[in-house]
């Protein structure tokens, strides 16, 4: 059921999200959108791409709030552009967003592991219906080496998906969960104007994750919240990235 009393807000947190994290793309990064009309995913599934610095902006956020206004579906979109209206392009070679997918986090659970996100440095943290989306948002763009190493690194230092990387697409934000049993409409529970410097992050990660490490193969199930998220290293992070 869509509460109509719900749909200004929802267009004004999809458009400032849409603002915030890709305000400054280049003009050759298009953002895929791909949906499916169906709750079950893989079945019909649809792909959109946008130019936001190609005045395609404000079709993108239209598009996204139609979306988010019909029939409950399946709304993914790929934080990390691409070079061309294709799924099979090239990724960007720079991009200012990193991202973070933790799973299996308790109700009693959210607030602390969202405070604890934020000592990260996010910039932003959704609730998505089977854990929490954090964004950080870079006040430059940064190489994609430095980004395919943070998403490397984000499990030995935050948990949540170990398959994450910059090709990977998320559930839009503000967007509905039909994985979830009754559907769950994902929601912002922490947004800051905060841009950082993803170039310091992994350098402090470097510190915390060994070398060897990241040669490990990646587990295959979601890693629970990592110790590291209740040290000190989140406090020294921020004092470097913001």
């Amino acid at each position: 059921m869509i509460v109509r009393g719900a749909v200004p807000k929802r267009e004004e947190r999809i458009r400032d999200f849409l603002r915030a994290c890709f305000g400054r793309v280049a003009p050759d990064d298009y953002l895929e959108i791909r949906y499916s009309h169906s709750v079950e995913f893989g079945n019909g599934i649809r792909s959109e791409f946008f130019a936001p610095a190609r005045g395609e902006g404000r079709a993108l956020t239209e598009f996204l709030v139609a979306q988010t206004l019909a029939v409950p579906h399946h709304l993914h979109f790929t934080p990390h552009p691409r070079t061309a209206r294709d799924r099979a392009a090239p990724l960007a070679s720079s991009g200012r967003l990193f991202w973070a997918d933790i799973d299996n986090i308790p109700d009693e659970h959210v607030s602390g592991t969202t405070a604890k996100l934020l000592r990260w440095g996010a910039s932003r943290v959704y609730r998505s219906g089977a854990g929490l989306h954090a964004y950080w948002t870079a006040r430059d763009p940064v190489p994609l080496s430095t980004l395919s190493f943070l998403f490397r690194a984000a499990p030995h230092v935050l948990g949540g998906d170990p398959a994450m990387s910059p090709s990977h697409l998320l559930r839009v934000p503000c967007s509905a969960n039909c994985k979830r049993i009754p559907i769950f409409w994902t929601s912002p529970l922490s947004v800051r104007p905060v841009l950082v410097d993803l170039e310091a992050l992994a350098a402090h990660w470097r510190k915390l994750v060994p070398a060897e490490k990241l040669k490990e193969a990646a587990p295959q199930e979601s890693v629970p919240v990592a110790y590291a998220l209740d040290q000190k290293d989140g406090e020294t992070a921020r004092a470097i990235l913001l």
